[in-house]
């Protein structure tokens, strides 16, 4: 039987414990590297779902912002409309036929309570675009409107009052046939001074140029 040399025997020994560390170590650095890596896919799909979740919430946001700036576009310009429309029935409160029976003094007051009615409106749907419009020139712009038609309103109130007085004599037998009759041709030409009005003619422009410019905007934020 031969022996192996003790020295060989060392030999062997290091050889193999040295293969086994190299084993041990590329072992234990490819599961390290294995879990810094599922690490860093886990981190790496966590951060995809916050971004995703962000990316949502502004869709969100804008979707809430773009629907409240619609909702208020519609509001200034469903006001304009009713704030146009209330105003020319407002001016031409005191036309028609009724002049042909201006001595039933019923029929003259119930055209007062119509232009008051008018008036009443015009200055709510006023009040409504004060609420809703931030533009402080198209505001003045409607006072102003305002203030230049009512003159010539007050003015047809005063003058149907005068009327109803008159009619009121003459039922008792007064005589002012003559002043009635120059009373209603005062009256018949309120209307067509308010119509020659510059001043209102300029104002009426200028509210059609400010609402337009809404009305628009409406139309081209809501596509």
């Amino acid at each position: 039987m031969k022996w192996i040399d003790t020295n060989t025997i060392i030999t062997i020994c290091n050889v193999a414990i040295t293969f086994t560390q190299f084993f041990f170590w590329r072992h234990i650095s490819r599961y390290k590297s294995y879990e810094s890596e599922k690490g860093k896919n886990v981190a790496t799909k966590e951060d995809i779902e916050e971004i995703t979740q962000k990316i949502e919430n502004v869709k969100s946001l804008l979707t809430i912002q773009t629907t409240l700036k619609v909702q208020l576009l519609n509001k200034q310009k469903e006001a304009i409309e009713t704030c146009w429309s209330n105003y020319n029935i407002w001016r031409n409160s005191f036309l028609g036929s009724w002049i042909n029976h201006a001595r039933d003094n019923n029929i003259v007051w119930d055209i007062i309570s119509k232009e008051e009615e008018a008036h009443r409106h015009f200055i709510t749907s006023y009040q409504t675009i004060s609420l809703y419009i931030d533009n402080k020139d198209f505001i003045k712009n409607i006072r102003s409107l305002h203030d230049k038609t009512n003159a010539h309103t007050n003015e047809f109130v005063q003058n149907l009052k005068r009327l109803i007085t008159m009619n009121d004599s003459q039922s008792k037998g007064g005589s002012f046939e003559a002043d009635r009759l120059d009373l209603l041709e005062k009256i018949r030409n309120i209307h067509k001074k308010m119509q020659e009005d510059i001043e209102i003619k300029e104002g009426i422009d200028q509210f059609k140029i400010y609402a337009k410019s809404y009305i628009l905007q409406v139309g081209s934020d809501s596509i």
